[in-house]
C-alpha cells in the first residue's frame, strides 16, 4: 500500500489508511525539504522506517502511549521520543519500556536494519517476538516480557530474568 501513489484502496478508518495518509502528506515530512538536502541521503530508507513507526504508532494505540512527544509530527523521527538513530538516520535503538503501548507484538519493526536495542517491555503486548527479530541476535539486545518472549527463564535471577532464546532479557 505505501508503494502507491494513493491510499483510496485502503479500508477508511483503519491503521493501514491512518498510516497510508500520513506518508503520503508531504507536509508530514517538513523535514526532508530542508533539514537533509545532502545527496548521499538515505531517503528511501529514511522514509521506510518512518513508515515502520508510523504503522507501530497507529497499530498500537499510540495516542495512549506515556510517551510519544514529536511522533507523527513533521520533525525528524530521529527526535520523536525513545527512538535514537545513528550518525546516517537510521533507526538504532526503540527503548519504549513501560508506555502503555497496547496490542499485538509489532510487526513494524521487523525490517529495521541497523535497529541494535529494542525495549518493549512492562506494556500489554501480546503475542509473540517476530522470528525476524529474533534473526537479529546477536546483534540486537530485545527486552520483553514473559509473555512475548520464547525464552526458557532461570528464576535463580531475579527481578529480570537471563534466558536461553529469543529474548536478551526477559521481564516476568
Amino acid at each position: 500500500a505505501f508503494g502507491t501513489a494513493t491510499c483510496s484502496d485502503i479500508t477508511e478508518g483503519t491503521t493501514d489508511r491512518d498510516s497510508c495518509d500520513y506518508m503520503t502528506n508531504m507536509a508530514s515530512h517538513g523535514v526532508l525539504a530542508s533539514a537533509y538536502p545532502e545527496e548521499s541521503f538515505p531517503y528511501e530508507d529514511y522514509l521506510q522506517e518512518r513508515a515502520d513507526l508510523v504503522r507501530f504508532y497507529n497499530s498500537n494505540d499510540g495516542t495512549d502511549w506515556a510517551g510519544r512527544d514529536g511522533w507523527l509530527e513533521d520533525g525528524d523521527h530521529c527526535d520523536w521520543q525513545h527512538i535514537g538513530c545513528n550518525e546516517d538516520h537510521r533507526i538504532e535503538s526503540i527503548l519504549m519500556s513501560s508506555n502503555n503501548i497496547n496490542g499485538n507484538f509489532p510487526t513494524d519493526l521487523d525490517n529495521m536494519e541497523y535497529l541494535k536495542s529494542l525495549d518493549l517491555s512492562m506494556n500489554s503486548l501480546s503475542g509473540s517476538v517476530t522470528e525476524a527479530l529474533c534473526n537479529k541476535k546477536p546483534d540486537l539486545f530485545l527486552v520483553a516480557m514473559a509473555a512475548n518472549c520464547d525464552n526458557k527463564l532461570d528464576p535463580s535471577n531475579p527481578p529480570e530474568y537471563s534466558a536461553v532464546g529469543c529474548c536478551s532479557l526477559v521481564v516476568p
